[in-house]
């Protein structure tokens, strides 16, 4: 199964959504903070990252894709949005990245398991090519009580 890393800053909604995933058979991890969770998909590769759109201030997701999206360790991950805030063609139009995966809070389980099957099996736009020579290695979990 997959690895994602989830960075949200709901602690309550990321355990959620990171209890959902697992009991899938992905290995999750949780970061609480937007700079936490740039280090930690930096540092641990992961096969989707779940971004929540509005943290602390409404541009702390937009920033945090803006990075992810830089980076060469993180450029070719798939991403998925989560949003309350924003309808999904503002938050889509907002990243720049046309066809990203939204999210749209509240959402069901079924809602949450579909859209990160359809970003792993790469069903859109928005992922981009693994840079050659890259290579993948293991996550570990993490839950939110460590962040």
């Amino acid at each position: 199964m997959a690895r994602i890393s989830i960075i949200a800053d709901d602690n309550d909604v990321a355990a959620l959504i990171s209890d959902v995933l697992s009991d899938e058979g992905h290995t999750v991890a949780v970061c609480v903070r937007p700079v936490d969770g740039l280090a930690w998909t930096a540092a641990h590769p992961a096969d989707l990252i779940l971004v929540d759109m509005w943290m602390e201030t409404p541009t702390q997701g937009l920033d945090l894709v803006s990075s992810l999206r830089r980076l060469p360790d993180t450029c070719h991950v798939p991403l998925v949005l989560c949003s309350d805030g924003a309808s999904i063609g503002d938050a889509r139009g907002l990243t720049g990245v046309p066809g990203l995966p939204v999210l749209q809070k509240p959402f069901t389980l079924d809602e949450l398991e579909q859209v990160v099957d359809l970003a792993l099996d790469g069903g859109g736009q928005w992922r981009r090519p693994r840079v050659s020579g890259q290579q993948a290695s293991g996550m570990a979990p993490v839950s939110p009580a460590h962040l």
